[in-house]
């Protein structure tokens, strides 16, 4: 994560354990020509399940939204349901495939890389 604290290209954002230094995740994007990519989201195993994810990708979005950014972009393993329900419930929608693109784990099948997408205004609108 340090590699991308330096540099103005990239933002990260943090959610911090109540009380404490401690990071409970953390999202890590870049935009540049009217759209944005998600190039990493996490939260630590004991904070799942409780909101942190959906917070960082809503901050994440509004920050987007003041810097003019049309849609974001993301990837995610096909067989992370979890992480898909997060994205589809936020408007991300799938618009691409890298076939085999993961391995899972040895001896697990290889699985689809899917490109997913979230319009935040309509091109051209404002809105």
């Amino acid at each position: 994560m340090r590699l991308y604290l330096g540099d103005p290209a990239y933002r990260v954002l943090v959610a911090r354990r109540p009380g404490s230094e401690d990071l409970a995740g953390f999202v890590i994007y870049r935009a540049g020509g009217g759209e944005a990519e998600i190039l990493s989201l996490a939260v630590a195993p004991d904070a799942r399940r409780k909101g942190i994810a959906s917070l960082l990708l809503r901050a994440a979005r509004d920050d987007l939204l003041s810097c003019n950014i049309e849609r974001i972009v993301l990837e995610v393993g096909e067989f992370n349901r979890a992480a898909r329900a997060l994205y589809g419930g936020l408007g991300f929608a799938e618009v691409g495939r890298r076939p085999d693109y993961y391995q899972s784990a040895p001896g697990e099948p290889r699985q689809d890389g899917l490109i997913l997408a979230c319009l935040l205004r309509s091109a051209g609108t404002g809105e």
